[in-house]
C-alpha cells in the first residue's frame, strides 16, 4: 500500500504498513507485533487467496506486491491511501515500460511465483 506507493510516486510520508501473510500470528509474534485499538501502524492481512502474491517483486531487499496490487489496495484504503492510488496510477500511466510485462508470454509461470508463506 501507502510504503510501495511513496517509493515510486510519493504523495506524503506512508503511515499504514499493511502486510499480507498467510501466517498473521505467526508474522506478528515473530515481530513482535502488539495489538491496538488506535493508532495502528501496521496491518497484517490473511487472504482469501494468493493472488496478492502473484508477481511479487523484490526491491531492495523487501518482497512487494505487484504495483497493479498496490494501488488497487491504496484505492480501497482509508485516509489518504486513495490519494496515493491515483499517484501511483498515473505514474503507471506515464511508464508503463517499467512496470507491465510486454505480452501474455513473459508473465510468470505459476510454478515461478514465490514462496507465499510470509
Amino acid at each position: 500500500g501507502s510504503f510501495v506507493a511513496a517509493r515510486i510516486a510519493p504523495v506524503a510520508a506512508p503511515s499504514l504498513l499493511v502486510v499480507y501473510t498467510m501466517t498473521p500470528t505467526d508474522l506478528a509474534e515473530k515481530l513482535d507485533l502488539l495489538p491496538s485499538d488506535a493508532g495502528t501502524n501496521t496491518v497484517l492481512i490473511r487472504p482469501d487467496n494468493d493472488v496478492p502474491f502473484w508477481n511479487a517483486e523484490i526491491s531492495d531487499g523487501l518482497r512487494t506486491a505487484a504495483l497493479s496490487q498496490v494501488a488497487m489496495d491504496c484505492w480501497a484504503g482509508v485516509g489518504r491511501m486513495p490519494s496515493e492510488g491515483e499517484a501511483l496510477i498515473s505514474w503507471m500511466q506515464a511508464n508503463e515500460e517499467q512496470w507491465r510485462h510486454p505480452s501474455i508470454d513473459e508473465l510468470p509461470r505459476r510454478h515461478e511465483r514465490p514462496d507465499n508463506g510470509h
